[in-house]
């Protein structure tokens, strides 16, 4: 039983891997996602799927490049018991000697940016973390980075996101800014990148810093822009800035964040602490939780957007999420609703992702 349910939750992670860095595409929550993850590692934390980080690059007409540093993902922890645990497995004492930089963790599309003698020579996306795709010529016309970096050789790392006013002025007929931003980078024609930004966070390789505030600093001095940072000293602290993101400061962000990147400071010592899983260990992303209730699903109409694009639409009971009254749901497209096998007067549980996009996560009558 435990082989063949190994087999059954490996292969959901791979399909689900395969729609959100391939396809565009997300089909079920960060949350359903992280179960089956850490259900995995439960069965057997050595799994080969588990070593993996985004997905094999599928056939498209981008030249294929091979990453010079790989692009790593970072374990996650979702609960304060959980980053307690974690830093204690560290050495507690080097994170408060040292402090934590916490910086918001973006819901964007991963590139990596390399440069030649001040020069931008090719952009890369991340792929399966070992070879991704060159999309340098759409890159180049993106918002967020300098157009040189005056004697500077190296890599950065950022993500490409799609602004909230961009969003809504440009491509609203879209289910949310994540995905926009995933289909709109890897136009071969270009059209509409001029719209997205790109935020950076880490440089790779080809400059030294002895703290990660110290990176950031320097990376916004050159003309990069950057997401939001914070240093502080202790977990009581960290803890506070975390509360204040889920209260009010995520909801008033342009882009889309799903938690917060939380780092030693000092590089030296972080680096120290060496992998797990292929992961640094001196890093982890503590998720946000999405905010969920129960309703009951009165009809799915279809909506028209402004490209024409026709998406259905569930209209459910009124129910309050997060302070906020939600009587519809995007659904996305017609493979969701199939999915979900909806039917009117079935029971669904309905979040907002971010704090924002309402969903249909289930339907607990399936």
């Amino acid at each position: 039983m435990s082989k063949k349910l190994q087999k059954e939750l490996a292969a959901k992670i791979i399909q689900a891997r395969n729609d959100y860095y391939n396809n565009n595409e997300s089909k079920i929550s960060d949350e359903v996602f992280d179960s089956w993850v850490d259900e995995l590692t439960v069965l057997n934390p050595s799994h080969s799927v588990l070593q993996e980080v985004g997905s094999p690059v599928a056939v498209s007409e981008w030249v294929k490049t091979t990453h010079v540093v790989p692009m790593l993902s970072l374990n996650k922890v979702n609960t304060e018991e959980e980053l307690v645990s974690w830093a204690k497995e560290c050495d507690a004492d080097i994170f408060e000697k040292h402090g934590f930089l916490i910086c918001e963790k973006l819901d964007g599309i991963s590139v990596s940016l390399t440069w030649e003698n001040g020069k931008l020579i090719l952009a890369a996306s991340r792929g399966d973390g070992s070879i991704g795709e060159a999309i340098t010529t759409n890159v180049i016309k993106m918002k967020g980075i300098p157009k040189e970096v005056k004697g500077f050789t190296g890599i950065v790392r950022g993500e490409i996101v799609l602004l909230k006013p961009d969003f809504d002025k440009h491509f609203a007929d879209y289910s949310n800014q994540r995905n926009a931003a995933s289909g709109i980078a890897k136009r071969f024609d270009g059209d509409g990148v001029q719209h997205l930004t790109i935020l950076t966070y880490t440089v790779s390789a080809g400059k030294e810093f002895k703290t990660e505030e110290e990176q950031f600093k320097w990376l916004k001095s050159v003309g990069f822009q950057t997401p939001n940072f914070n240093h502080c000293r202790n977990l009581p602290a960290l803890k506070k800035i975390y509360d204040e993101y889920e209260s009010h400061l995520r909801a008033k962000l342009p882009y889309m964040i799903d938690g917060l990147v939380v780092r030693l400071n000092n590089i030296d010592k972080q680096q120290s602490l060496g992998e797990k899983s292929h992961r640094p260990q001196g890093q982890r992303a503590w998720k946000f939780s999405n905010q969920k209730a129960l309703s009951i699903l009165i009809d799915v109409v279809w909506q028209t957007g402004n490209s024409g694009r026709i998406s259905p639409v569930a209209i459910i009971e009124p129910v309050v999420v997060g302070d906020v009254t939600i009587e519809h749901a995007s659904l996305h497209n017609n493979k969701i609703v199939q999915s979900l096998n909806l039917f009117k007067g079935c029971r669904v549980l309905v979040s907002r992702r971010n704090d924002v996009i309402p969903y249909i996560e289930e339907n607990l009558d399936k």
